[in-house]
């Protein structure tokens, strides 16, 4: 499918779901959040994606308050920033909000080369915090998602049949939908990126497309091997499982040999339950590289094994990896993230859904 034809899909299905949310010749980017740090220099800034033409629109999360340009923000568009002018509206997390005291509303202490304490919220507070920029960009040099590897031929030609078709989930909690705003029940309600992806592909085949969700918070795809119980309860036979495991492994410590093994035990397992059903084997997004449990010299040899089980008839893999690399490069990850440690926020979930529509449509 052509990028173009993709992002017609995506605008329809969600509006603003990918980070190509309108089609090509528009060139817009709509709702990306922003979250503005004050620096050493005492100014609060925050960087877009793409170097911007022309602000169409800035609001908070929930969409309810504007902000205007030249009041609240001011641009300086060929570095992609946007900079908070003395008496602007908008509110910066400050040097003490982001690394808090202990003992202070927020405080965490996990930070990875220091003993201070870093900022992590499960609630509203950082969704609160990240502006949403609509903008008209000026040259689309945005990173890509990779293509999928492998293929899941059965499910394919059920969709192109136009035949009911089942997915079931199984993963941590960035599967469960933490931190999108409709699982923590704030504006605007903006879904878990599996419910975007099916979304799309109901849109796409014009076929029912059901979704189950067996994912479980703080567990590990080492844990997953070995609690396949309630997936093999599922009341139909699934013809895609989605295993998205890696973040907590890596916080763990799990070597790449221990998820390797992981993976390839959850997937006989269930293809002994369920012989007819095909894989899609999801990598992760990276967490907060201060935060000492991140484990982040893991997650590129995971996305190798990963790679490596597509091999396999019937597995598609979706390196989602390094594309969020890409992306945290250009923005930062506090404007990805929903608790500021390890989980989306409903721009991340976007991520996620465009390179899952990416690698299956490819």
């Amino acid at each position: 499918m052509s990028r173009i034809r993709q992002a017609i899909f995506l605008c329809a299905v969600c509006g603003s779901l990918g980070m190509a949310a309108g089609t090509a010749p528009e060139k817009i980017i709509r709702e990306e959040p922003v979250l503005f740090i004050t620096g050493e220099d005492g100014v609060p800034q925050g960087r877009l994606l793409l170097e911007p033409e022309k602000i169409l629109k800035a609001t908070d999360t929930a969409g309810v308050r504007s902000y205007a340009e030249g009041r609240d923000f001011v641009v300086d568009a060929p570095k992609r920033r946007i900079i908070l002018p003395p008496g602007s509206a908008i509110l910066a997390v400050t040097e003490a909000e982001l690394y808090p005291a202990p003992g202070s509303p927020r405080s965490y202490d996990g930070h990875r080369n220091s003993r201070r304490h870093m900022c992590y919220s499960e609630d509203g507070w950082l969704p609160e915090r990240q502006i949403r920029f609509t903008y008209r960009f000026r040259v689309d040099d945005r990173p890509l998602p990779k293509d999928g590897i492998g293929d899941v031929p059965h499910f394919r030609q059920k969709l192109l049949g136009k035949q009911p078709v089942n997915i079931a989930v199984f993963g941590d909690s960035i599967s469960l939908g933490c931190n999108a705003t409709a699982f923590l029940k704030l504006e605007p309600f903006q879904p878990v990126h599996y419910e975007r992806f099916v979304r799309y592909l109901r849109t796409r085949y014009s076929c029912e497309v059901a979704w189950h969700n067996f994912s479980m918070g703080g567990k590990t795809a080492v844990w997953g091997a070995g609690n396949l119980e309630d997936l093999f309860r599922i009341h139909v036979v699934p013809d895609l499982i989605i295993l998205a495991w890696g973040m907590n492994d890596a916080s763990g410590g799990h070597t790449a040999e221990q998820f390797r093994k992981a993976i390839q035990t959850q997937m006989a397992r269930l293809k002994e339950k369920f012989p007819d059903v095909e894989f899609l084997l999801l990598s992760s997004m990276l967490p907060n590289p201060e935060w000492k449990y991140a484990g982040t010299e893991l997650f590129d040899s995971y996305s190798v094994i990963l790679c490596s089980l597509a091999r396999h008839d019937g597995v598609l893999t979706v390196n989602l990896t390094p594309y969020w690399r890409k992306i945290m490069e250009r923005k930062g990850f506090m404007s990805l993230t929903g608790n500021g440690l390890n989980h989306p926020n409903d721009f991340g979930h976007r991520i996620y859904a465009e390179a899952l529509i990416h690698a299956f449509e490819r």
